[in-house]
């Protein structure tokens, strides 16, 4: 109530719009709600003074991380002592239901959330704000590394954590009831905030790759995804930029892949692979690239409680990098029927500034049916991944050279990792496969008969020019289309060397050496 005090904290705060949150119940803005600043994580105790969000550590060796939670006073007096400020954390979801997810009463596959403590809220003058301090030490990673059925997620930090604040006070209670809805309860009260934020550091001394496979780099991380209320029901998964930015959009400099767990996959198998701006790039893996802003991969019916999960990773593009340093990037989970939202998850990927680099796979090549080709990349002058694609898209060797012998002129993308960070580039090469060509002549020296051998389509005429340099000698030999070969009598031919020319539509479409003696 504003004729008295009024505890609030900010759900969203945008530098663009820095008054839109101001206590309004609901809130005047529908969203995203798991993006509260007034949150956040810092590895040590200064989070007074550096208000820079961290992703929560597990202390191996003791120790605490510190939440600090902003909570503001936007009514007319001073509050009352006796308000408590309430602080849980869930293992990060796009479903979370409230409060079991929350309060630790979900223990299986592990333990999903818990209250971190309760601290009491120091008087606060009107319009102006307090900060208080939580000590937090996170699980152990161990305790999740096995959760989930594909080997991208067991890693040592599969997935990160969110968190919940509450003021919790009979002079300010919740100006609604709160239900399972964690995303209406955070919209309808400014008594609570949450943050469901992975914060991804794209700096080699920070990098987690939990796809550890030879031929990819995957910086990013994992949430899990399902349903938390108990009703089940068919979900959509939306992969998009904020609606309100600075500078580039991260789909404008990166390449965003993201990972299912076999679960997920086969609901989204089950449910026709119905999707929107997304290409599936490697089926055997579970991995989909985002291909335009808003994709959604839809239609994914989960049973009740039931859940599972996706990774998403960032690689940024080589040729792209503006030397822009922070984007945002969001996950969120819709109702498929209704496309309301029932929750999300938040990534802050941060890229220092670093040296380009372009992938080269070499100049295109003119060859032979089934004539080896050597296709080699240049050396980037750092540690990489080379990988190459045909043109369906399938990855065909890992490594910077091969040897391909094509029966029909192909085209080849080839893909360079940066290993340190994950940046990458591409390059295409095309071997050409003649359709028109002199196969053999033989015997070659000849003085009797020489037999040709030739390929050619889709051509309306075809003949040979037997042509003795600086003589003014030529002799035409009609090509029967559909044939392959032709046998002519060179004994009553002058000795010498002949330039044998193909000839298709009156132009010149080979040449060859043969030799009268």
């Amino acid at each position: 109530m504003i004729g008295s005090s009024d505890l609030y904290m900010k759900d969203n705060y945008y530098v663009v719009q820095k008054e839109r949150d101001r206590g309004q119940e609901p809130d005047i803005d529908l969203g995203p709600m798991w993006e509260s600043k007034d949150i956040w994580v810092r590895n040590q105790n200064d989070g007074l003074t550096n208000q820079t969000h961290q992703n929560p550590e597990y202390m191996a060796l003791g120790g605490s991380n510190y939440v600090y939670v902003r909570v503001r006073n936007r009514g007319c007096v001073p509050n009352q002592v006796g308000a408590n400020l309430s602080l849980n954390w869930a293992k990060a979801s796009t479903a979370l239901s409230w409060p079991n997810y929350w309060n630790g009463s979900i223990t299986s596959p592990a333990l999903m959330g818990n209250l971190i403590s309760t601290q009491p809220i120091p008087v606060i003058q009107p319009g102006s704000s307090a900060i208080v301090e939580f000590a937090w030490q996170p699980p152990n990673p161990a305790v999740y590394a096995n959760v989930g059925t594909d080997p991208i997620f067991t890693s040592n930090e599969p997935w990160h954590f969110c968190l919940v604040a509450r003021v919790v006070s009979n002079n300010d209670p919740m100006a609604f009831q709160e239900t399972a809805d964690l995303n209406g309860n955070v919209r309808n009260n400014n008594n609570i905030i949450w943050k469901n934020l992975s914060v991804v550091d794209i700096n080699p001394n920070n990098i987690v790759d939990p796809g550890g496979n030879p031929d990819d780099k995957l910086v990013g991380a994992s949430v899990i995804v399902g349903d938390a209320w108990g009703n089940g029901g068919l979900y959509d998964f939306e992969f998009a930029n904020p609606t309100v930015y600075q500078g580039n959009p991260i789909t404008a400099e990166a390449e965003i892949k993201v990972t299912l767990d076999l679960p997920t996959w086969t609901k989204w198998e089950n449910g026709g692979f119905q999707c929107v701006n997304i290409e599936i790039v490697k089926e055997e893996r579970h991995q989909i690239i985002v291909k335009g802003n808003n994709a959604r991969i839809k239609n994914l019916l989960f049973e009740p409680k039931e859940r599972s999960l996706l990774h998403v990773s960032f690689n940024f593009l080589s040729k792209y990098l503006s030397g822009q340093e922070e984007f945002d990037y969001r996950v969120i989970q819709r109702k498929s029927l209704t496309s309301e939202t029932v929750g999300g998850e938040s990534y802050h990927i941060k890229i220092p500034g670093r040296p380009g680099f372009y992938a080269d796979a070499g100049s295109d090549h003119l060859i032979s049916e089934n004539e080896n080709v050597n296709l080699s990349a240049n050396d980037i002058g750092e540690d990489a991944i080379y990988n190459w694609y045909d043109a369906s898209g399938n990855l065909v060797y890992t490594g910077k050279s091969f040897n391909v012998s094509p029966e029909i002129t192909e085209k080849y993308k080839l893909e360079v990792i940066a290993l340190s960070d994950g940046v990458k580039d591409y390059d295409n090469v095309e071997i050409v496969v003649k359709d028109i060509e002199i196969l053999n002549m033989s015997p070659n020296p000849t003085n009797t008969t020489a037999l040709i051998e030739y390929k050619i389509s889709n051509v309306n005429s075809a003949y040979l020019i037997f042509s003795k340099p600086y003589t003014g000698i030529q002799n035409q030999y009609i090509l029967d289309p559909t044939q392959n070969q032709i046998s002519i009598d060179v004994s009553v031919m002058s000795l010498g060397a002949y330039s044998v020319i193909l000839m298709c539509d009156g132009i010149a479409k080979d040449v060859k050496s043969l030799i009268i003696q």
